[in-house]
């Protein structure tokens, strides 16, 4: 399970993602299931799960939004505060809510 998931993962890191890609990623339901694999046992695939959101956030209000709507942002922050966990999850975490926020903050700053 975890290693065809990981594929699957790394697939879509490496595809350049179009809009319309994600927002269909959206619409599935996709941004519902990583908070599950964010907090799965395999180091390998919460890593990897969150450079899959920094790199489908990044510059991207839509998907910034969808990211807040799923309720990602409080997995991805206790990652990153755990002392314990593994380091490369923690980088990523870190990369993950520095493309979640950085756009994101500057656009309700313009509303």
């Amino acid at each position: 399970m975890s290693s065809s998931l990981t594929h699957i993962i790394n697939k879509s890191l490496v595809t350049r993602l179009s809009v319309s890609m994600i927002a269909d990623f959206y619409r599935i339901g996709g941004f519902h299931v990583l908070p599950l694999v964010l907090s799965g046992r395999h180091a390998g695939l919460r890593w990897r799960t969150a450079e899959l959101i920094a790199t489908l956030t990044q510059n991207n209000p839509y998907c910034q939004n969808a990211v807040i709507e799923a309720k990602l942002l409080p997995s991805l922050i206790k990652l990153l505060d755990d002392a314990t966990e593994d380091e490369q999850v923690r980088i990523k975490s870190l990369y993950a809510v520095s493309c979640e926020s950085k756009t994101f903050i500057y656009n309700c700053h313009l509303k």
